[in-house]
């Protein structure tokens, strides 16, 4: 524990991030008001068509290199705070509590959780540099704290810097910003089984297509991308 922690928050008290409600302490991230208006979702989508998936269905676009997870939505004000203080204002509790909920969403899907890998999407080095931190990988680190399997991060990297995708409205834009902007090096320790692919958002699914093909390009078979929101 930081020995400053005390004094901070007794002269600068922690606030929720969505309501600006004070808190017992920083590393809440939110209120338990906030906290607990958080809905999740109950089921697995077809990376394509967005269909549901329910137990036991086959993917109805087999060929599409990714099945995707999105735990909540990003129009929830709570969820969004979460994800903005983290990308943007160092609120690193945010990370943990969003990973909680990617936990208790993955729980409830049919999935055996103990067959995956986890490897979150990188940023390019700029960006990092920028950020001081890539936000998935504090994601990731969060999740395994409670689903307790492997982390994998340095065999897929981001080759091309681009815009962030926020930025741009139109799916054939976010789409060309990313195209090949990703490689996957060492690819003899790439799981060739399966693969739980984690960001903190996903909007047109763009950058998780990107990075799925690249990875069934060198050898995994089934690829789970996963969001904490999907906007």
């Amino acid at each position: 524990m930081n020995m400053l922690e005390p004094l901070l928050d007794l002269f600068f008290p922690p606030r929720c991030l969505s309501c600006n409600t004070a808190i017992s302490s920083a590393k809440d991230a939110l209120c338990l008001s906030c906290f607990s208006s958080i809905s999740l979702e109950q089921t697995l989508r077809c990376g394509e068509c967005l269909a549901r998936i329910p137990e036991e269905k086959r993917i109805c676009h087999k060929s599409f290199p990714y099945i995707l997870g999105a735990a909540s939505h990003y129009s929830d004000p709570h969820i969004r705070a979460l994800i903005q203080g983290l990308k943007f204002r160092h609120a690193h509790a945010a990370a943990e509590v969003l990973g909680s909920l990617l936990a208790k969403y993955l729980q409830n899907v049919p999935l055996q959780l103990s067959a995956f890998t986890i490897l979150p999407i990188p940023l390019s080095s700029k960006r990092e540099r920028e950020r001081g931190y890539n936000q998935s990988a504090l994601l990731a680190r969060s999740l395994q704290t409670h689903i307790q399997i492997p982390i994998l991060e340095n065999v897929l990297v981001r080759i091309k810097h681009s815009d962030p995708q926020s930025q741009l409205e139109k799916w054939e834009l976010r789409r060309e910003n990313v195209r090949e902007a990703f490689r996957v090096i060492n690819p003899d320790l790439l799981p060739k089984s399966k693969i739980l692919l984690l960001d903190d958002v996903t909007t047109s699914g763009a950058t998780f297509f990107e990075a799925a093909k690249v990875l069934r390009e060198n050898g995994a078979r089934q690829i789970l991308a996963i969001a904490a929101a999907k906007a």
